[in-house]
């Protein structure tokens, strides 16, 4: 019988997350949690992860600052020597994989 504590948890992971069964090759499921262990991850995590950097996201670009990549950090953009940054708007994606998005949002 699940303790007050089990269903509580229960009741807040229905109300905060989503779930996604996610179905891969016979065997896969095995190397999928030996890779995530080997980097200090669970599975969960991992898929998480890989999945994330696969959707665009924004660089971060603050004022006299160079643009970075959000997941990692890694500037995305070059000093001009005089306090202004060139960003390196063809950049697609970051050294760590994640996909950027450049564009500005239209309103």
């Amino acid at each position: 019988m699940p303790t007050a504590r089990t269903k509580a948890n229960r009741k807040y992971n229905e109300k905060a997350y989503d779930r996604i069964p996610v179905t891969v090759p016979k065997g896969d499921k095995e190397k999928i949690k030996a890779f995530a262990e080997k980097e200090g991850l669970s599975v969960n995590a991992f898929v998480n992860m890989a999945i994330n950097k696969q959707m665009p996201q924004k660089p971060i670009i603050e004022a006299w600052n160079p643009a970075r990549c959000p997941s990692c950090g890694e500037d995305l953009s070059e000093s001009l020597g005089d306090g202004y940054y060139k960003h390196w708007y063809g950049k697609r994606v970051c050294d760590c994989g994640q996909k950027l998005n450049w564009e500005e949002e239209v309103t």
